[in-house]
């Protein structure tokens, strides 16, 4: 059997295919890496808004009503800032409950945790204060007492559904409302249909 070895026109013709195959491999790996770091903000971004979902769950929704606090409404509420007293997440070295302030500051939602009684200094009201979102727009938050809806509250109970509407980089989201557990039985947060919530019209 005769061996012989590779014309010149089979090594271009073999050089054009492999250079041809590492381009169109090259081109797949290119895209997929813009896809990857265009969805890596909207992940980080869904991740927070989950974050956040998820203190309203567990700290708004477990808001009291402090029987040594009964100088002050249990939750005071205005359009723009939000406090209510509830018992801090175990991962924070905080003993008793406290009172969370919840607002938007520049363009950070964040929630400042403080004691019922005493004040603190500056310094520890930086280190009690935590950001819960950033990118943030306008927030806005309103009151339901079983009836009809409130941009302020300042009653001696806690109403039934307290809205959370925030606005902030990224694709739009419906409010959250969030049912509290001393405020009528169950407890939970929606964020499904923006404009009702358990037979209850959002206006």
């Amino acid at each position: 059997m005769n061996a012989r070895g590779f014309t010149l026109v089979e090594v271009l013709i073999a050089l054009a295919l492999f250079g041809l195959m590492l381009t169109l491999v090259f081109g797949v790996l290119t895209v997929g890496a813009r896809s990857w770091e265009a969805a890596e903000p909207q992940a980080a971004a869904l991740d927070d808004r989950l974050s956040l979902g998820r203190f309203l769950r567990r700290r708004l929704a477990a808001a009291l009503v402090w029987p040594d606090n009964r100088d002050e409404p249990p939750l005071q509420g205005e359009a723009t800032r939000l406090r209510f007293i509830a018992f801090p997440p175990l991962v924070i070295d905080l003993k008793g409950p406290q009172r969370f302030e919840l607002y938007r500051r520049g363009e950070q939602l964040v929630v400042e945790v403080l004691p019922l009684d005493g004040e603190v200094s500056e310094a520890e009201v930086e280190m009690r204060r935590l950001v819960l979102l950033e990118g943030v727009e306008h927030v806005r938050f309103r009151y339901f007492d079983g009836e009809d809806w409130f941009d302020t509250w300042d009653e001696n109970r806690l109403p039934q559904l307290v809205e959370v509407a925030v606005k902030a980089a990224g694709p739009a989201w419906p409010p959250w409302v969030v049912r509290l557990r001393h405020g009528q039985s169950g407890a939970g947060v929606v964020t499904g249909n923006p404009f009702e919530f358990g037979g209850v019209p959002i206006r």
